[in-house]
C-alpha cells in the first residue's frame, strides 16, 4: 500500500528547495524580512538560519564555482555599462558616473581574478655556474679591465687628499 503522506525525506527536500530559493533571493539583494515573508518562514532569523545551514552543503568544484561566478559577473556588468553610458554621455550626475565606473572596475578585477590573470606564472631558470664561479669570473673581468687602463694619478704622481681622523670611542661625537 502506497502512503502519499509527506515524510522526512520529502520534508527535507522541500526545506532544502526553500533554503536554496532564500539564498537566490538574498543574492538578488532582498532583505531577510522580504525573504521570510515570500517563502513562508516565521521569522527573518529562520530564513537566515536556513541559508547558513545550506551553504556548507553547496561545495562546488573550483571550476564550477569559477564558471558560475564569471557568468554572474557578466550578467551584472551589462546593465552597469549600459547605465554608465546613459549617465556619462548626456553629462549626468558626476557622483553616479564615478560610482558606476568604480563598480565596473571592481567587476573587471574580479573577472581577472577568476581567470587567474593575477596568479604568478612558473618560470624555469637554469643555473650553469655556482655563485663562487660567478664571483671569480667577475673578478677576472674587472682585473682585465683594470690592467687595460692605466691608473690616472694627478700631476707629479701625487694624490691630493685630506686626512680626517676617526673619533675615539671615548670622545663624544657631535653632529
Amino acid at each position: 500500500m502506497d502512503d502519499m503522506r509527506p515524510g522526512p525525506v520529502s520534508d527535507h527536500l522541500t526545506s532544502r528547495r526553500r533554503a536554496e530559493e532564500a539564498l537566490h533571493l538574498r543574492a538578488k539583494q532582498r532583505t531577510w524580512r522580504e525573504i521570510a515573508e515570500q517563502l513562508g518562514y516565521r521569522t527573518e532569523a529562520g530564513a537566515r538560519h536556513a541559508v547558513r545551514r545550506l551553504l556548507p552543503t553547496l561545495r562546488l568544484a573550483p571550476e564550477e564555482g569559477r564558471r558560475i561566478s564569471a557568468e554572474t559577473l557578466r550578467v551584472i556588468q551589462r546593465p552597469l555599462i549600459d547605465l554608465y553610458d546613459a549617465l556619462a554621455v548626456p553629462g549626468g550626475d558626476v557622483s553616479q558616473v564615478t560610482m558606476l565606473a568604480r563598480e565596473i572596475r571592481a567587476n573587471n578585477v574580479e573577472a581577472a581574478r577568476l581567470d587567474d590573470l593575477y596568479s604568478p606564472k612558473r618560470v624555469e631558470v637554469t643555473v650553469t655556474r655556482s655563485p663562487a664561479e660567478l664571483i671569480d669570473a667577475v673578478r677576472a673581468e674587472l682585473a682585465a679591465l683594470s690592467a687595460a687602463r692605466p691608473r690616472q694619478i694627478g700631476p707629479g704622481g701625487v694624490i691630493d687628499a685630506e686626512v680626517i681622523p676617526m673619533p675615539d670611542s671615548t670622545e663624544e661625537t657631535t653632529a
